[in-house]
């Protein structure tokens, strides 16, 4: 059973909103550094190759919610905060 996670990342003023299907929560953010975090910051970063994807908190469940979660992050010396909401696909 894939899971399908919708991440909405506010990010500099701007909120950007993606769904991911995947096995997992963790495969899910996975996907979503691999695939957004360079589409999120080209404005202001020049050279996204050399963002350690380490630096991203990990996820954390939000009290009194189910399948609900928050990471955060400082890219390019701005904060990066990230819902995620999985729901079954």
């Amino acid at each position: 059973m894939n899971l399908l996670s919708t991440f909405i990342a506010e990010y500099k003023g701007g909120t950007y909103t993606r769904q991911i299907e995947a096995k997992s929560l963790n495969a899910a953010i996975s996907h979503w550094q691999k695939s957004e975090i360079a589409l999120i910051a080209k404005a202001s970063l020049t050279d996204v190759s050399n963002f350690n994807f380490d630096q991203l908190d990990e996820a954390v469940s939000i009290d009194g919610c189910q399948n609900v979660w928050f990471f955060t992050s400082s890219v390019d010396k701005s904060f990066l905060l990230v819902n995620v909401v999985s729901t079954v696909a």
